[in-house]
């Protein structure tokens, strides 16, 4: 844009502007091209009163006090009148003057002010000059405008040449001019802003707006304090307004690279470049950034910390934890940052071995109101006839304890492909009903091989056996081996989804009257089963899965369809701790199924099948404390509702207690 700009000389002579209106010490950037682009929409009405409407900004600005905005309109002067000399061929010709020579700038004593900065302009052809810009005092400026015979009104803008800006925006201008000016202290800008709600663009409106109020904070307050509900109006303008301010973050995006190419070294504006591409999820922009960054500085350990997250998030991990250990070893991040490090750094380590394991291991306390799950209202149907059984429904609270573990074996020096096993226990210690007391121990393994990238990139497919095993009350139940094979066809970053099919064989043991009502019995089942994660943010994600389940027993009345839908919502919140590394993690879930069987059982119903629909819905919260140690607690509410009142049941069941990671 640098190339753009006239001298300061030439903008002065081509626009009346005094040595005193010079307001210095701005260096181009994306705001100056997006105040540019707001400008020239206005350009079908001629180009001088699009120049008109600058200078008459840029006084307004420094009626005000505004220097950092007058000195940005001065940069879209510059352009215009650049633009405008280009396409009139008069590069040649214009007049150069001297800044010294512009009227009034030996009067620059009868102004108040201070200094804004210093600026060393190259004049083509003439010797290189330095000046002062100073702030006029406005009475002093208005006296002498007054003098040479220039038009009181700020704009200098003839009436018949302004009608069809004037007609586009009188109404909303005459409300909100009023109302906003003690705010902004720039009737000229809100001239502008306000016609963009019936022409909604990503212009310089909103930035300007929100730019002007962050430099000219004292002002905005005094002015704020002075006129409190005219300021009130003006707010409710502008958020009326907002709609139509809204940028379009590609665009930004593209506006804030432009500057970072230009300016390298800008810190504050790379990391918001950073921080909006990765809201975007365009991360390898988000990385080769940093990277541009650390070239100039190497001891950034900001940068060298947000760099070895993002490379963790693409994969790359040994590269991520390179990244990570610099930032640790500069020593100046501050302890939350540390603590972010520490907690995830040996995560990342983790990644980077050919095996890997992972375990989450959780002790605690359950409390159920229900722990017999028996019927609500104590009565049972035998042979079709109800009975009232002596027995009814009691609370009771047990120990569990609940292992979970991985493990992830490269087969190939990528890791593309691997070898994945998964085993979990679940144990149960009821405090007084120790028939309900249960056990269970699952596992499953088998390789994950990598679909051709050219067919579908990041897909992969995975066929494993499964086993499982059972006991209740200290007896065994059931028993149920088989094999399987899904998919994971992800759609990007934000989505994926895995069907998949599985066999298994159920042996059950089963004593007793409770031999022939039970929900399982010895046979096969097949599942299909299709589940989907959503990724809608880093700290937001859902995960949902659908089942349908055909059981085949020895007896029809034991033979049933299930149909069952789960859906979970991990929402991750920062810890109420500043020190705690890792974020909590708020989940609520819910899950709902039916299942029919074939036939009736006689001995409950001869007439009826059982026909059940159970749902649940709860709440969990995993709270770690360290990489390796938190609090995790789930809170759930089941109901079964039934065509048989023998399996009308509702329970409540809360437990907590500690985990342990590894």
């Amino acid at each position: 844009m640098t190339s753009d700009l006239i001298t300061f000389t030439q903008c002065a002579a081509l626009s009346d502007l005094g040595s005193e209106e010079l307001v210095l010490g701005v260096t181009p950037s994306a705001l100056h091209r997006l105040l540019y682009a707001n400008y020239v929409l206005h350009l079908e009405q001629g180009w001088e009163i699009v120049r008109d409407m600058i200078v008459a900004d840029l006084r307004a600005s420094l009626e005000f006090g505004a220097l950092r905005r007058a000195a940005d309109l001065l940069i879209v002067l510059r352009r215009l009148l650049g633009e405008r000399l280009k396409a009139s061929r008069l590069q040649g010709t214009a007049k150069i003057v001297s800044i010294a020579s512009v009227p009034g700038a030996a009067a620059g004593a009868r102004f108040r002010g201070r200094r804004t900065g210093r600026i060393a302009s190259e004049l083509e052809g003439e010797e290189t000059i330095s000046c002062f810009s100073i702030a006029p005092d406005p009475r002093a400026r208005l006296e002498r405008r007054r003098a040479d015979g220039a038009p009181r009104d700020l704009h200098r803008v003839r009436r018949s040449e302004t009608v069809p800006y004037r007609q586009h925006s009188r109404k909303l201008a005459s409300l909100a001019s009023a109302a906003a000016l003690p705010l902004l202290g720039n009737r000229g800008s809100l001239r502008r802003i306000l016609p963009s709600l019936a022409r909604p663009s990503p212009n310089a409106a909103p930035l300007f707006l929100f730019q002007f109020v962050a430099r000219n904070e004292a002002m905005v307050s005094k002015r704020a304090r002075a006129a409190p509900k005219t300021c009130a109006v003006a707010g409710m303008l502008l958020l009326l307004a907002a709609p139509a301010f809204a940028q379009d973050p590609r665009a930004e995006q593209a506006q804030l690279a432009d500057v970072i190419r230009v300016h390298p070294t800008d810190y504050e504006t790379t990391y918001r470049y950073v921080l909006l591409s990765i809201e975007l999820k365009d991360y390898e922009a988000a990385i080769g950034a940093l990277e541009r960054l650390l070239t100039f500085n190497p001891a950034l350990s900001r940068a060298q910390k947000e760099l070895g997250f993002l490379y963790a998030r693409l994969g790359a991990y040994q590269t991520a934890a390179v990244h990570l250990r610099a930032a640790l070893a500069v020593g100046d991040l501050d302890p939350v940052q540390t603590a972010q490090i520490e907690t995830y750094l040996p995560d990342i380590d983790k990644q980077t071995l050919t095996s890997r394991w992972s375990g989450r291991l959780q002790v605690g306390l359950r409390s159920q109101s229900n722990a017999s799950f028996f019927p609500a209202n104590g009565l049972f149907l035998v042979g079709g006839v109800g009975v009232f059984a002596p027995l009814q429904r009691r609370a009771d609270v047990n120990a569990f304890q609940l292992a979970e573990i991985a493990n992830d074996i490269d087969l190939d020096p990528q890791g593309v492909n691997q070898f994945e096993t998964r085993a979990k226990g679940y144990a149960t210690e009821q405090f007084h009903l120790g028939q309900f007391s249960v056990g269970l121990l699952s596992l499953s393994a088998g390789p994950r091989f990598a679909l051709d990238s050219e067919l579908w990139r990041g897909a992969s497919i995975k066929p494993y056996a499964t086993g499982l095993t059972s006991m209740v009350g200290g007896i065994n139940y059931l028993n149920a081996g088989g094999a399987g094979v899904s998919l994971r066809l992800p759609f990007g970053s934000e989505a994926a989804i895995e069907p998949g099919v599985e066999w298994r064989h159920l042996g059950v043991n089963s004593r007793g009257l409770f031999s022939t009502i039970a929900t399982l019995a010895t046979g096969e089942a097949v599942t299909a089963s299709v589940a989907g994660i959503f990724t809608a943010s880093d700290d937001v994600k859902l995960e949902t899965r659908a089942l349908f389940t055909r059981a085949n027993a020895a007896v029809a009345s034991q033979s049933f369809d299930q149909i069952d839908g789960q859906a979970l919502l991990r929402v991750d919140v920062d810890p109420p701790f500043a020190w705690i590394g890792r974020k909590w993690t708020i989940a609520p879930f819910a899950r709902i199924f039916q299942i029919s069987f074939d036939a009736a059982n006689p001995m409950v119903d001869p007439w009826r099948a059982r026909r059940d629909v159970a749902w649940s819905a709860g709440v969990t919260l995993e709270a770690p404390v360290t990489a390796a140690f938190g609090f995790s607690g789930v809170v759930e509410y089941s109901r079964n509702g039934s065509n048989l009142p023998n399996f009308r049941t509702n329970n409540v069941s809360v437990l907590f207690g500690p985990v342990a990671r590894f």
